[in-house]
């Protein structure tokens, strides 16, 4: 046998034999729970010594001992100088805050096997039977008795003693119940089969008069542990009412009723643990399990585990007649443990009512809902249905009664099926006050084909932390949301790791909510959702009357078909406070409510980008524009692309560099003021519309761009606003303030001379004169190929004239034509300044010059010269070619060449008044990028580049290599002015130098990233960069060159990226444009012998921070360092710095030997034999636990009323009271013999940790104004110690001796060697009472045996080398 396999194997057999885990310490070990404190003891008369003085029958040893400091012992004994000692002499009195102590999960090993969390080392292991420990006798059953076996299970169970073990040695054939009664019996099935058969007997008592019973029922405190056995119930339904069984006076009419599982445990304590193999199938009475209890955990709670192995099952053979579902919960409490799982049910897997408690962290799969099923086993009503009456209420999970169910890190959900693909059907119902929690790592996911509806919630508080996934109601022959809530004081939370993703709503919204006070938190992920329609959206907050919810969103909301958030009318909220909404096909956010706050917050760190393709993100479209609430609050950069919010009035678009602003629609008796001042100022003046803008600025100016109102006149067009009081009423003796701006297709609006923080209404108001003007113009440096007018163009289009104006070329020759002006009203000669210029007709019109009888103004426009990065080269044309109707004849070279289909319109500055009629000079621009300006633009470009681009391989040696080019549309013929294509541009780029059509290029477009003259410094640059939004273009290499298609305006940097060498000087060597520059980035690779761990990537000059140990350190060794060179001397220490060289930095790890460290043992057991790992512990015996673990034992001592001197824990006690760590109660005793708390206790821990106090607690039950209220802060977030699955802490709870080491264990990093104590058994001090399957058995094993041991480093486990 290979060297050391026996070992490993019969370390693997121990831990097989360990699955079967109390149902209370599995908690503890997942959820913080605590071990159940209602084990069955037994009391053992005291015994005479020989020398004639009375023991207790626990105590070992003569009457008089020498004085021991860490013995413990059930009862007093003399000690040789007359003190008294009790026999579990440890202990403390510290009185101040205790924590909740968890074991950590066991652990699944590379190989399969499943080990305790704290085991280290191999687990080859041939497969071996499981085989349960057997405490008392063994009795046998066999359908015909053979060797003397009992014939039937009710026999064998009556006869069977507390801790006996039964094995089958036969299938059976069960007709008549076992009742087991206060004793604790294991089952070992041996893969037998007991299935109920006909004519099972009907049984009676005196609370339920005559019933049909399960096959077997647990009762007064029983425990029932089923291993490797099948309980069938073969679809058997004993009598015709699918009802719940009732007790009490009156005729209850059980015996008509079918029975309640195949088995159960009713109120009053029982456990049923379900092992490896244990399986239980095809119920046909109301459940396969029924467990009852008081709710909430409570003191006579049933409960029901399954282990890992462990299933319920249906053969689906026969259909179900009736039932509630396959586990049902009155009160009691259900613990389904990693790799246990219910599937293949015909109905409902779980249901939970009367404070019912689930914890979840197996499977539960292939549910399909039925026509038969009840929602209400005491009526039986609502087969097949819901609370609405239309669809199966929780196929896999249904709640009532302020029952809870966790879904924890394990615990899935998945293939749950409607029978008859009725999408109203859900996987989860729940009812006020219910909850449903998805912790981190728990998954519910959808089925392709199968359509459900995920949760309907008539109240039930919902915490999701895991992800929800893949659920289709649109699909389908019906259609309905996914998610619905109703009623009043519920949370419904995606928590930070919550997901909800992939998944398709054909009804209204994903997630619906209804009702008041309810509260939406949003802290995780929503991403990749279609709506029914584009314009439906994610989450609705109904309208129905009374609703009021407040929803903060501080996570994503990412890649939706449809709109983000809907909050109709009502008094609802949205507060969006650092959460993202992005890529929504639809509005980000759509807003009817009213709420005395603003009805959308949007926060400092938000994020609103990329949705409603390029349009408006937000709107307010309240129906009547009645108050000043009705707004929307923005925070400076928060809305990023198009800044657009859609008004009734008219939309407004913010500048890139908004100040904080609150928009919304004005009251009405504004709009009344508006039109009243206005007529009183000129009658002939018109209002536009009968809504105004409500707006509250930050600073004393804003500016804003607005589309102009269908309803707009032709005329010179003003913003008239006046100031509003806090009410949203015009101010007492309000101005109207009359504004010019241009009446053009987008309003430029600017207003000066505001109150920071006060309110404002604002309409639109035509005038009754003409405002005419050369209308704005952008243009490149460069022109036609004689530069004839110096560039500039020589062809304009007079603005402000009505649409009916018919003497456009009359009315030119009256102004003259136009000049171009520097600011001081000078002439500029050419093009070659970028900048901003004057646009101004030469002459001036009569002062009598009418338009359709009204006054014409003559004003002046704007021109922008955009740069190029050589002038010389954008005025010969050598960097611009014509457009071409066809693809290329050959390869292109050096410049970009664009092919557009015939038929294409043209429009300048993409204006759609302002058409193109000669086209022939319309060209592709291709600049190289600026770089004279020495702003490092295309240094930031590259890295924001390098940020985003991920390749399928990276090659070793290769690094991203770049060519730029800046691309536009351009009108050779009018002074390379900007223009736009109807149709879109295919780009032919040229392969730059050492490419060709076989090498993988990545195309980066840097969108609206445009060169306006003000973008000029390193600050206003780097500011562009980063703003800007970069997408990736989709590209084919052909013979021709890189092309890739541009729609109508969508041109600005783009960036061809590679991988290849670093060439000489850093360039990449390409002829095309943009390419004189590459930026390189390198590896730092960690080695340890065949291992090789990468980081990067990095730049050079760039500083690393040497990584700590990234592998596996060799045993009894720990990292020195790292080397340059392979078995090399140390070089760099953890967390020194280097800077980044022009090549990758390979490290080799260099290992040195681990320091013996040493911890002495704290407890010691009792004198019998045991340790008492469930018996509560006292406050003395705490005291003395940490009083063993002192360096330091001197010091003064404090002295309590109530401990003796004499006293064996005097001592302890009164050190630790000098010490400050304990200090007793306010009348002076110490009450050493009282149990000690959970908050008394982990104060003790804190004090003698001489640790801080924590700042945040969020359990119920503890209130910040309790003295321990500090401490279990602390120690919760030191991680010592948690709370129980409801969220409670417990703090007046009793800690017992077990959870006691294992939070000291935590808080003094000490951690059992799992594999060193199974080599070294026979070494060690073990007890009686703790087997290796108890959840604290390393705990206590390691508090109990001294140990030298080395450790890696401080965040490895303890590797031991001795004992003692």
């Amino acid at each position: 046998m290979k060297k050391g396999l026996w070992k490993r194997r019969a370390f693997a057999f121990l831990v097989a034999a360990a699955m079967v885990i109390p149902q209370g310490v599995y908690a503890a070990e997942t959820e913080g729970n605590e071990t159940p404190e209602n084990a069955i003891t037994e009391e053992v008369p005291a015994r005479v010594h020989e020398n004639g003085c009375t023991l207790a029958p626990d105590h070992e040893g003569d009457c008089v001992t020498e004085p021991v400091e860490n013995t413990e012992e059930p009862t007093e004994r003399v000690h040789e100088e007359g003190c008294k000692l009790a026999s579990d002499h440890e202990g403390d009195c510290v009185t101040e805050s205790a924590e909740n102590t968890e074991q950590q999960p066991e652990r699944v090993h590379e190989d399969g096997c499943i080990l305790p969390s704290d085991h280290e080392g191999e687990c080859e292991v041939e497969e071996m039977p499981l085989q349960a420990p057997k405490a008392g006798d063994v009795l046998t059953v066999h359908e015909n008795g053979e060797d003397g076996a009992y014939t039937s299970l009710a026999d064998a169970v009556a006869a069977a003693a507390n801790g006996d073990t039964i094995e089958l040695k036969s299938d059976l054939t069960s007709t008549k119940y076992a009742l087991i009664s206060g004793k604790n019996i294991t089952i070992i099935g041996n893969g037998h089969t007991i299935t109920r058969g006909e004519n099972f007997t009907r049984e009676g008592d005196q609370a339920r008069g005559g019933y049909h019973p399960a096959m077997i029922e647990v009762a007064n405190g029983a425990k029932l542990t089923l291993i490797d056995i099948t309980l069938d119930d073969a679809m058997r339904a004993e009598a015709d009412k699918f009802l719940e069984q009732v007790t009490g006076e009156g005729n209850k009419d059980n015996e008509n009723k079918v029975q309640d599982a195949i088995i159960a445990a009713y109120r009053g304590g029982g456990t049923i643990e379900l092992g490896d193999k244990a399986t239980l199938k095809n119920f046909g009475g109301m459940s396969a399990v029924r467990i009852g209890g008081p709710g909430q955990d409570g003191e006579g709670t049933s409960t029901l585990i399954m282990q890992s192995g462990s299933k319920i099952i249906d053969d689906k053979s026969t259909p179900r007649e009736g039932g509630v579902a396959a586990i049902w919960s009155q009160g009691g409490k259900i613990e389904m443990q990693e790799g246990s799982e219910i599937s293949g049910i015909d109905g409902r897997a779980i249901y939970l009512e009367d404070g019912g408690i689930a914890t979840i962290d197996g499977a539960i799969h292939d549910i399909t809902s039925n026509e038969v099923m009840t929602d209400n086993p005491e009526k039986g009503s609502n087969q097949g249905k819901g609370a609405t009456g239309d669809g199966f209420a929780g196929i896999a999970l249904a709640l009532f009664g302020n029952s809870h169910a966790t879904l924890t890190e394990n615990g899935e959900i998945y293939k749950i099926a409607s029978h008859d693909d009725n999408v109203v059907d859900v996987v989860l119902f729940g009812t006020y006050p219910s909850s449903f929690t998805m912790e981190k790592g728990s998954t519910l996911t959808g089925t392709e084909g199968e359509y459900v509806s995920i949760l309907d919630s008539n109240g039930m508080n919902v915490y999701i932390d895991g992800t929800i996934s893949n659920f289709d109601t649109k699909n389908s022959k019906k259609q309905n949301v996914l998610i619905r809530t109703r009623n009043n004081g519920f949370t419904f939370e995606i928590q930070e790791n919550g997901i909800i993703e992939n998944c398709v709503s054909g009804d209204a919204a994903v997630m619906y909510f209804q009702g008041s006070n309810i509260t939406l938190n949003f802290k995780g992920t929503l991403r990749n959702i279609e709506t029914r329609f584009s314009t439906t959206p994610v989450m609705f907050i109904a309208h129905t009357a009374g609703t009021n919810a407040t929803c903060t969103l501080t996570g994503t909301m990412e890649n939706i078909t449809g709109s983000g958030l809907y909050i109709s009318k009502g008094s609802s909220r949205l507060i969006i406070d650092g959460g993202t909404i992005q890529n929504c096909s639809g509005y980000a956010i759509e807003v009817e409510s009213k709420n005395p706050n603003p009805v959308v917050l949007i926060k400092d760190g938000s994020v609103i980008k990329n949705n409603n393709n390029g349009k408006a993100q937000i709107i307010v479209a309240t129906t009547n524009a009645n108050n000043q609430y009705e707004h929307v609050e923005i925070a400076s950069n928060t809305v990023y692309g198009n800044k657009t919010i859609d008004l009734k009035a008219f939309d407004v678009t913010l500048d890139d560099n908004y100040a904080n602003i609150k928009l919304g629609n004005a009251n009405n008796s504004a709009v009344n003021a508006i039109n009243a001042s206005v007529e009183k100022q000129d009658p002939n003046w018109d209002v536009v519309g009968s809504n105004a803008l409500w707006f509250q600025p930050s600073e004393e100016s804003v500016h804003f761009v607005a589309s102009r109102p269908w309803n707009t006149g032709s005329t010179s067009l003003y913003a008239a606003y006046i100031p509003l009081q806090e009410d949203g009423t015009p101010a007492n003796d309000a101005i109207l303030t009359l504004v010019p701006v241009d009446n053009e297709p987008v309003i430029d609006v600017t207003l000066t001379g505001l109150t920071a923080g006060a309110s404002y209404a604002l309409m639109l108001v035509n005038s009754d004169e003409y405002k005419i003007s050369p209308a704005d113009i952008t243009i490149y440096t460069g022109g036609d190929e004689d530069y004839s007018n110096n560039g500039l163009p020589e062809d304009y289009v007079i603005e402000g004239l009505p649409n009916n104006y018919n003497d456009i070329d009359g009315l030119k020759k009256q102004l003259g034509g136009i000049q171009y002006l520097d600011a001081n009203g000078n002439p500029i000669v050419n093009d070659k300044t970028p900048g901003e210029y004057r646009i101004a007709f030469k002459n001036s019109l009569p002062a009598d010059f009418k338009i359709d009888g009204n006054d014409v103004k003559v004003a002046e426009g704007k021109l922008i010269i955009r740069y190029t990065a050589d002038q010389d080269e954008s005025i010969s044309g050598t960097n611009v070619n014509e457009l071409q109707n066809a693809a290329p004849l050959a390869p292109v070279k050096d410049y970009a060449i664009g092919v557009v289909e015939s038929g294409s319109t043209y429009y300048i500055n993409n204006d759609t008044d302002r058409k193109i009629t000669d086209i022939s000079g319309i060209s592709l621009l291709d600049d190289d990028l600026l770089t004279s300006g020495n702003d490092n633009r295309q240094e930031l470009m590259e890295e924001r580049a390098n940020e985003m681009i991920q390749w399928g391989e990276e090659i070793d040696g290769l690094t991203n290599q770049f060519s730029f080019h800046y691309l536009d549309l351009v009108d050779r013929n009018n002074g390379d002015a900007w223009v736009s294509s109807t149709k879109p541009i295919t780009v032919y780029l040229p392969y730059p130098k050492d490419t060709d059509q076989n090498t993988e290029f990545k195309l980066l477009h840097y969108k609206d990233l445009h060169r306006e003259y003000g973008i000029s410094g390193q600050k206003d640059v780097e500011a562009a960069i980063r703003a800007t939004d970069i997408e990736e273009m989709s590209i084919n290499n052909t013979d021709k060159g890189i092309t890739f298609e541009v729609d109508q305006s969508g041109f600005s940097p783009f960036a061809l990226v590679w991988q290849g060498e670093k060439s000489e000087g850093g360039g990449d060597g390409s002829s095309s444009s943009g390419g004189s520059h590459t930026s390189n980035t390198y590896y730092v690779r960690y080695h340890n012998d065949d291992d090789t761990v990468k980081d990067g990537k990095f730049i050079p000059g760039e500083t690393v921070t040497v990584k700590g140990n990234v592998f596996t350190a060799p045993v009894g060794k720990v990292l020195a360092g790292w080397s340059l060179d392979e078995d090399g001397k140390v070089d760099y220490k953890v967390g020194d710095t280097f800077r980044m060289p022009g090549s990758s930095v390979d490290l080799y790890a260099v290992w040195k030997d681990a320091e013996t460290e040493s911890h002495s043992a704290y407890i010691s057991g009792y004198p019998d034999g045991t340790v008492g790992p469930d018996k509560t512990i006292t406050r003395a015996e705490a005291a003395t636990m940490f009083y063993n673990l002192l360096s330091d034992k001197n010091g003064d001592a404090k002295a309590f009323t109530d401990v003796p001197a004499n006293q064996w824990y005097a001592k302890a006690v009164m050190t630790l009271a000098g010490k400050g760590v304990i200090s007793g109660y306010p009348d002076g005793t110490f009450k050493p013999n009282a149990p000690i708390t959970r908050a008394e206790f982990v104060t003790m821990a804190m004090n003698f940790a001489n640790a801080g106090k924590g700042t945040a607690c969020s359990f119920p039950d503890v209130p910040q104004n309790m003295w321990y209220y500090g401490a279990i802060a602390g120690a919760t977030q030191n991680g010592w110690i948690s709370g129980y699955p409801d969220g409670t802490f417990g703090p007046d709870r009793y800690i017992t001796r077990a959870e006691v080491t294992s939070v000291i264990n935590r808080m003094e990093n000490r951690a059992a060697d799992m594999s060193f104590m199974m080599e070294h058994l026979k070494e060690l001090r073990t007890f009686s009472d703790l087997s290796f399957g108890h959840w604290a058995y390393g705990s206590m094993m390691e508090a109990a045996n001294g140990h030298d041991y080395t450790r890696a480093d401080q965040n490895s486990y303890e590797s031991w080398v001795d004992i003692h």
